[in-house]
């Protein structure tokens, strides 16, 4: 017998006319509100901004004291007589200010609390009658006219400061489920608020015995109302933050809104809109042009009229540029509406970039005591672009140094753009130990010199406190390793013997491989990720040496993958390792034919996940979406006489997942085992049916864990254990413990095929004669790799 089939005949009536008038399905949500608070506010009316959404055209604010500011909505008690709120009338879905019922709604709020609340202060109200409010504790609940079902201490109220999504969701019968952050915090079953006002408010408990004495203080970042039908997933059907996605508009924008770095080259593409038969591209440097612009008026930024594919190639951009775009959708004829777009952004890559200072070793023929060539690349002295006036933060040779020089060695070879050069910028006369007449070479290895040939003098420093640089040194592009700069004569002549520098930024064309994904460090990599970067300006190959072997990678004796695209992989690699690579790029047409690459490294994470319990949902089988545990877990629940467990709440109206005690994510599952009758209880997953698959030896793996939660009111005289393929495990602790414990099994001392792994099961056998009853959560089951520093854990 199912589980779905136990119920009374009176919820079985219910359900099924549900289940006939709405279709229990993944839910199909409809935004009615969404303020974003871009819009303006004059008074009570609020007028939406780009993208906002009011279908009653009712959104309002409360009394006027309200204010909207930066994207937000802000409640400041300002008149410290009446409640600030934002509100709109929700006749159309509740008869008129009467009752919601078997109209389904979701009413959501990102706030922030921006001091300490009056008494019963709401973040989200219903008609006065259903809420999320602060009271003593964050509370929650619901009035039906007579009965009224509220958790007045869910937790403690958050702290001042914290930015949390808050929400209310009513199923159009009798539950209504309370969020935040995802996560139902309560739930009242005693159906639809009613004797209710016809307003929805946030921040105000919006009825007409109460005004004033319950304000709210803080901000609003956007909220929303839907309404919706089929069965709501907290997982996928909020909105916010996000904010809904309007299926006539463009979407997805590639490069994303408000990237950067984006390369000179690049392609602008999206997500066409559900009615779309073409597309207007605007492009350009000025945002007003973009967003105003029409087909009546271009203002020099529609780029293409009418475009039917989904890529726009531009013409090549700009460096260092930002860029707005626009599509707007256009539908077929004979109407051909035009829907205008949301103002997206990017900025372009630089032309050239600093090397650090870190990546630069700087010597000099000589210096005077704390004024050391290192000064000059360190940023001591700078705020800002701009050089302070200490002399301490410069470089000062010593006298009677003849000749004198500065070097600087770089870490690698890079094509140098340009220097940028900090004079002497003592104070006052102080400044006359600044170079003047001057002489620049570079050098590949340090032997062979070239002169730059249009350097003959630097600029005099300021002697201020905010001292811009002055002096731009092209090196036209040069390969080079080191650079000399060699004084003739100060500014002071020869009356001041002595030379000196305040800083120096060196400027190179990227041609070399950067930004790597995963990032230098990163720790907790997938296995099989792959390797991407950026690629090098120039590069029309690239040699990738990967190793865990740091030092063949950095001799070049690691093996080595000829590539003509930037990404490498996915890879198959072990878990817990650190690996080091190196992408060197290639152009044998170009200045040098190989550029080669930083090191870089990663460390793979430790674990594999088996099972982690967060996909698992309540959506009927056979319905769109569904993934009920008990369909992957076999329990007993239609034979308790020889096994006697059952996976998954499985009460009326609940949620067959736990969601507040969970190990990690947002779920973890309850087991409940009884062997009054039955000598085991046991659950039972086919790992072709799981996360990792029947090959338990990827990434070289050592241990299975789980984790599980017991219960004080556990059965002493029951023992668990696991299986693998049959072979059994025992736990030999305790299941009366009110957290999370960990169970480890040494995979090597199973002896069946771990390349081939059919069934997983979990369970709980009688240790005397009697048997005994209890509940125990389980999450995150896992494959994990013992690190080479660590000693293997003993299975218990």
């Amino acid at each position: 017998m199912s589980k779905k089939m136990i119920f009374p005949a009176c919820y079985i009536l219910l359900s099924l006319s549900f289940i006939l008038t709405n279709a229990a399905s993944a839910a199909k949500v409809v935004p009615q509100v969404y303020v974003s608070f871009d819009g303006s506010l004059n008074g009570t009316n609020y007028t939406l901004g780009l993208r906002e959404l009011d279908k009653t055209g009712t959104f309002a604010a409360h009394n006027g004291t309200e204010i909207v500011s930066g994207g937000q909505g802000i409640l400041t008690d300002a008149d410290q007589a009446s409640q600030e709120s934002f509100q709109f009338d929700a006749s159309t879905f509740n008869n008129g200010g009467v009752e919601f019922t078997g109209i389904a709604f979701v009413a959501e709020a990102v706030f922030t609390a921006a001091n300490d609340s009056a008494f019963m202060a709401p973040v989200i109200d219903i008609g006065g009658q259903c809420f999320i409010r602060f009271h003593n504790g964050l509370s929650a609940g619901c009035w039906d006219g007579s009965v009224e079902v509220v958790n007045n201490n869910i937790q403690p109220i958050p702290q001042v400061g914290q930015t949390l999504h808050y929400a209310i969701v009513y199923d159009g019968r009798d539950t209504i489920d309370y969020y935040l952050n995802g996560i139902r915090i309560f739930q009242s079953d005693n159906g639809s608020p009613q004797q209710i006002t016809p307003f929805v408010s946030w921040g105000n408990i919006r009825h007409t015995s109460v005004d004033g004495g319950r304000q709210l203080m803080g901000r609003y970042d956007s909220v929303a109302f839907s309404t919706f039908t089929g069965v709501f997933n907290p997982d996928t059907d909020f909105i916010l933050p996000e904010g809904p996605v309007f299926l006539e508009l463009a979407s997805n924008p590639n490069p994303p809104d408000e990237a950067t770095e984006v390369l000179q080259d690049t392609d602008l593409s999206w997500s066409p809109g559900i009615y779309a038969a073409s597309h207007d591209v605007y492009l350009g440097t000025i945002f007003d042009n973009v967003n105003n612009a029409s087909r009546t008026n271009p203002l020099d930024v529609l780029a293409f009229q009418g475009f039917s594919a989904g890529i726009y190639e531009p013409d090549r951009l700009e460096f260092d540029q930002t860029y707005f775009w626009r599509i707007d959708e256009v539908n077929s004829p004979p109407d051909s509406t035009i829907y205008k777009g949301k103002i997206w952004s990017f900025k372009t890559e630089s032309l050239a970039y600093q090397i650090p200072g870190a990546r630069i070793t700087a010597t000099a023929s000589s210096e005077m005591p704390g004024q050391g060539p290192e000064r000059t690349i360190d940023e001591s002295g700078m705020v800002d672009g701009r050089h302070s006036d200490d002399f301490s933060d410069m470089w000062l040779s010593d006298m009677d140094d003849n000749p004198t020089w500065i070097k600087y060695e770089l870490d690698k070879i890079y094509k140098l753009h340009e220097m940028l050069v900090w004079n002497f910028n003592g104070q006052s006369v102080l400044v006359l130990y600044g170079i003047k007449d001057v002489t620049v070479e570079y050098s590949i290895d340090g032997d062979n010199w070239t002169q730059l040939s249009d350097v003959a003098e630097f600029a005099q420093a300021t002697g201020k406190a905010d001292y811009e640089y002055n002096n731009v040194v092209s090196f036209e592009d040069a390969p080079a390793k080191y650079v000399r700069i060699n004084p003739v004569t100060s500014w002071g002549g020869e009356s001041y013997n002595l030379f000196g520098l305040s800083e120096v930024r060196f400027m190179k064309i990227p041609v070399d491989a950067r930004e790597p994904n995963p990032e230098d460090g990163a720790t907790a990599v997938a296995i099989d990720s792959a390797l991407n970067w950026k690629m090098g300006r120039e590069a029309v190959g690239h040699k990738v040496y990967f190793s865990d072997d740091r030092q063949a990678v950095v001799d070049g004796t690691a093996p080595v993958v000829p590539l003509d695209q930037s990404s490498y992989g996915p890879m198959s690699v072990d878990l817990n390792t650190s690996y080091y690579w190196r992408v060197d790029e290639v152009n044998d047409a170009g200045t040098m034919p190989i550029w080669q690459g930083d090191i870089w490294s990663f460390t793979t994470r430790d674990y594999l996940v088996v099972d982690d319990f967060e996909s698992y949902n309540d959506i009927e089988t056979g319905q769109p979406g569904s993934k009920l545990v008990y369909e992957t877990w076999k329990d007993g629940y239609n034979n308790p006489s020889a096994n006697g467990s059952t996976i998954g709440y499985f009460e009326p109206f609940q949620p067959s997942m736990e969601t507040v005690i969970f190990h990690s994510g947002r779920k973890s599952v309850p087991v409940m085992y009884d062997n009054s009758t039955a000598s085991l209880s046991e659950v039972t997953a086919n790992t072709s049916d799981l996360a990792n698959g029947q090959n338990w030896t990827k990434g070289n793996p050592d241990r299975l864990v789980f984790y599980f939660y017991g219960d004080p009111n556990n059965s002493t005289t029951e023992q668990m254990y696991v299986k693998v393929d049959g072979t059994k495990v025992i736990y030999e602790g305790s299941l009366t413990e009110a957290e999370w414990q960990e169970f480890s099994v040494d995979l090597n001392s199973l002896g069946v095929n771990l390349n081939n792994v059919a069934t997983l099961t979990i369970g709980f056998e009688r240790i005397g004669a009697a048997g005994g009853s209890g509940i125990v959560l389980i999450d995150d089951i896992r494959l994990y790799a013992t690190s080479n520093e660590q000693t293997a854990v003993a299975s218990q």
